[in-house]
C-alpha cells in the first residue's frame, strides 16, 4: 500500500530534503489548493521552484523537521499509514526540535487577477510586491 511505501507520492512536486534544501513548513504563498468538480487541483505559480523558501505539498509540511512527530496521531492506535508524521503516543512526541528555522522576504508570484482574489478573501489585507 502506498501508506507503507517511504518515497513521495506527490506527482507534481518530489519532497525536498530540508537539510539539502533549506524551506519551511509554511505553504508557499503561491501554490494554491482549490475544488473544481469534487477534485483538488493544485495551482503552482511560484517562479522558484526547488529553492523556494516554502514547502510546496502538504507531503513537504508534515514531514518538514519543525512538524514531524510534534502532534499526536488522530487514527493512533488503529493508525493505517506506515510512515505517519504524527506521534503514536508520548513516547514519539517531540517536543524540542533542533532546526533552523529559515529566515527571507516574503513574497507573492501570483498573477494579477488570483492576487486581487486572495486579497479579498483575506479580507482585504495588502499583500507584499503589489
Amino acid at each position: 500500500s502506498k501508506h507503507s511505501c517511504p518515497f513521495s507520492h506527490c506527482v507534481s512536486w518530489k519532497r525536498r530534503n530540508p537539510e539539502t534544501h533549506p524551506y519551511r513548513a509554511q505553504l508557499c504563498p503561491n501554490v494554491l489548493f482549490k475544488v473544481c468538480n469534487g477534485k483538488l487541483q493544485i495551482h503552482n505559480y511560484c517562479r522558484r521552484g526547488r529553492q523556494c523558501l516554502y514547502a510546496h505539498s502538504k507531503e513537504e509540511q508534515m514531514f518538514h523537521p519543525t512538524v514531524y512527530k510534534t502532534h499526536i496521531c488522530r487514527d493512533h492506535p488503529k493508525c493505517p499509514r506506515y510512515y505517519c508524521p504524527f506521534a503514536h503516543g508520548e513516547e514519539e512526541l517531540r517536543t524540542e526540535v533542533d532546526f533552523e528555522p529559515l529566515q527571507g522576504p516574503e513574497t507573492e508570484d501570483l498573477p494579477p487577477h488570483l492576487m486581487m482574489e486572495k486579497q479579498s478573501s483575506r479580507g482585504g489585507r495588502r499583500l507584499l510586491g503589489m
